[in-house]
């Protein structure tokens, strides 16, 4: 799926017998139309908006879409954030949401002379495969609501973060 017409060109001269190639733009594109046990999905993220888009693969993985794998090219940092473990310092929101749908693996870094013009960051290319089922039984929308809240103010206290969701007072603090 690629929103820029100069590029989807390209692709198609060189993989159109290859690839299904979709001019469109991801963030608005119907996920649930490609749903297939056999689809590999493979690219390269524009970095700024890679982890909202792995955010809907994941939230879509949930119910109504299926994959065999992605294979997706991330900044090195926001990879990191992905595959970080417990307790590390990277452990958050991506980390938690990954983990509940997905098994994910680091399959390589790229350096960054190995684009033109050099980028100023380093890439990580990561594979996630859909688990049969999710790690815990809860919804996408409360999993990502209080993650959210937990780990949008890195320097408040948890408690403080989850003392109210909706309004409600959760935690009597």
């Amino acid at each position: 799926i690629e929103k820029d017409e100069r590029l989807i060109n390209n692709l198609k001269k060189k993989f159109d017998k290859k690839l299904t190639i979709i001019n469109e733009d991801i963030l608005r594109y119907d996920l649930k139309s490609l749903s297939d046990k056999d689809l590999v999905i493979f690219g390269n993220l524009p970095y700024n908006i890679s982890s909202q888009i792995l955010a809907n693969f994941i939230s879509y993985s949930y119910s109504e879409f299926s994959y065999k794998k992605l294979v997706l090219m991330f900044q090195k940092e926001v990879a990191d954030r992905i595959l970080a473990e417990e307790n590390s310092k990277n452990y958050g929101r991506l980390s938690i949401l990954t983990n509940w749908l997905t098994e994910s693996s680091k399959l390589f870094d790229i350096p960054s002379e190995a684009f033109i013009p050099k980028p100023k960051v380093k890439s990580s290319v990561i594979q996630l495969k859909p688990l049969s089922k999710p790690l815990y039984e809860v919804s996408f929308e409360s999993l990502e609501k209080i993650t959210h809240l937990a780990f949008s103010q890195k320097r408040k206290m948890l408690k403080t973060s989850l003392k109210e969701i909706n309004g409600k007072k959760i935690l009597d603090i």
